[in-house]
């Protein structure tokens, strides 16, 4: 079930999205029918037997840990982001200084 559920979804969309008159009647369809999977998926998941009511002794533990992996993954997706801006910024901050600051300029400029 878990398997056909994605492919369902992305035809559904497609479905919807080229059968509405507007955007906004798209927007509360797609809303609809996002619903609707995520009552599927809860099915799916009960089925399987995950954890997934808060009277599960498990429940506590296992939102923790998505939760922590999440956090984690952020953290990590956010800092090596950051990073790589920075690393840009200094390299065009030091081109655009060359550039503008070069020993040819400051000739030009004093003839």
């Amino acid at each position: 079930m878990m398997k056909l559920t994605l492919p369902a979804a992305a035809i559904a969309t497609v479905v919807i999205a080229g059968l509405s008159s507007s955007v906004r009647s798209a927007w509360g369809r797609l809303c609809l029918m996002n619903g609707f999977a995520s009552l599927v998926l809860a099915g799916v998941s009960v089925e399987n037997g995950q954890p997934l009511w808060p009277a599960d002794p498990a429940y506590e533990r296992a939102l923790d840990q998505a939760m922590q992996w999440w956090v984690g993954q952020v953290i990590w997706t956010t800092a090596a982001y950051f990073a790589a801006a920075l690393i840009i910024a200094a390299a065009l901050f030091s081109l655009s200084y060359w550039l503008l600051h070069s020993p040819q300029r400051e000739h030009r400029q004093a003839q």
